[in-house]
């Protein structure tokens, strides 16, 4: 029986090994698709930060650092699960075993964030000179956001680094500061008729 059991462990053990690359594979691929947002399908922003950067002058070198330290931090905060990635191939770094719960959910949450912030930029960039009320849009006035937090919170599903959720927390709060920029952009273009969205339509799934 001990025998039996030793076996097992081994044959569980080889295989949790041998599934390490495929977590680190998917986490790969899902960056390498941001291409897709950022060359064939990019969607300017008004609280990007270049043009928060832009539009700062006079005495504001201190917003400008500000800014780019916030961005820098966000950026850094969401390369982490592709940093692991690249670790897991050079080391013994165990990343999540794709038959455990948090591979799978993390696949799933990953994928539909992709699928979300892919449909929300096609349908944006078609309809740029108008406010966007149609297709995924009548859920969430920001979709792309909305489907970058589910892709990251996927990606760290993945790695089980749990200190990352951290991270995820400061990449919400650090967007939802520049979409607060960009609906006060949006109210002064659209007026009434955005406020009207705004009343009608959570901010993601969640806050009016």
């Amino acid at each position: 029986m001990r025998s039996l059991f030793n076996e097992a462990t081994i044959y569980f053990g080889d295989c949790y090994n041998a599934f390490v690359p495929y977590s680190a594979v998917f986490i790969l691929v899902i960056y390498v698709s941001f291409v897709i947002d950022f060359l064939i399908i990019p969607i300017p922003s008004e609280a990007s930060t270049p043009s928060l950067l832009s539009e700062a002058t006079g005495n504001s070198s201190l917003y400008r650092l500000v800014s780019l330290l916030l961005f820098l931090i966000n950026l850094i905060l969401y390369l982490a699960p592709a940093v692991y990635a690249i670790i897991s191939f050079l080391t013994e770094l165990k990343l999540a075993l794709p038959t455990s719960w948090t591979f799978v959910l993390g696949v799933f949450l990953a994928l539909l964030g992709r699928f979300i912030t892919l449909r929300g930029a096609v349908v944006l960039r078609n309809r740029l000179a108008t406010v966007v009320k149609q297709d995924i849009f009548k859920w969430s006035r920001n979709p792309i956001a909305l489907g970058m937090h589910f892709t990251l919170l996927g990606l760290i599903l993945c790695t089980e680094q749990w200190y990352l959720l951290l991270g995820l927390i400061f990449t919400i709060w650090n967007m939802n500061q520049k979409i607060k920029i960009e609906e006060q952009y949006l109210i002064d273009r659209y007026g009434a008729s955005y406020i009207a969205y705004m009343q009608k339509t959570p901010r993601y799934l969640w806050m009016y």
